[in-house]
């Protein structure tokens, strides 16, 4: 048995100490512009998907800041147009209190809509990459030859991600400003 694995999920963790505003915005773009890329290349996977179902597409991206976690879902709206939606949010149950609340339902559904959503573009991907078999219809119809299914460019869609020169640096950039920062408060 052949097991394929596919990109469809970009998250990001981080530690609420060392998460400063403009880090979580920095991390923010950087998983939403990966969640793009992923979101891309899956379309490129699925040549015989109708333009009509590119939109029910959505790539999963989650956010979490310790005990805090945000879900959201991307998918194109139109010919290069991208939307990012928040789709769930939910805390880490941490105490009896919020598990009796409903933390734990609360964190099973998110996580419930991620692997509904994998599942989805997983069964896209399978039906849509290959050519469909339209034979009975074709004898439905009359007709004694096959018409082939006509597959999509999906470079109509997609756009792509440039990236910045000297981006390359920000980490480096990013660890910097961290220790600075570390040094400053234990002084």
């Amino acid at each position: 048995m052949s097991t394929v694995y596919n990109d469809v999920i970009t998250g990001k963790l981080a530690r609420h100490s060392s998460t400063i505003p403009s880090k979580m915005y920095r991390d923010f773009l950087k998983s939403a512009l990966t969640t793009k890329i992923h979101l891309s290349a899956i379309l490129k996977r699925m040549t015989y998907i109708p333009p009509n179902k590119m939109k029910t597409v959505v790539a999963p991206m989650i956010q979490i800041m310790r005990l805090s976690c945000i879900i959201y879902g991307m998918n194109i709206i139109d010919k290069k147009v991208y939307t990012l939606q928040k789709l769930c949010t939910f805390n880490y149950p941490s105490t009896l209190r919020e598990v009796k609340s409903g933390g734990m339902t609360a964190m099973i559904n998110g996580f419930g809509l991620i692997e509904s959503m994998i599942k989805n573009i997983e069964a896209m991907i399978i039906e849509f990459s290959i050519t469909p078999s339209n034979a009975m219809s074709n004898i439905k119809n009359g007709r004694k030859k096959s018409t082939t299914a006509k597959t999509i460019d999906t470079d109509e869609y997609i756009s792509t991600v440039i990236p910045c020169p000297g981006s390359g640096n920000e980490d480096k950039q990013e660890e910097d400003e961290q220790e600075d920062e570390q040094e400053d408060e234990e002084q």
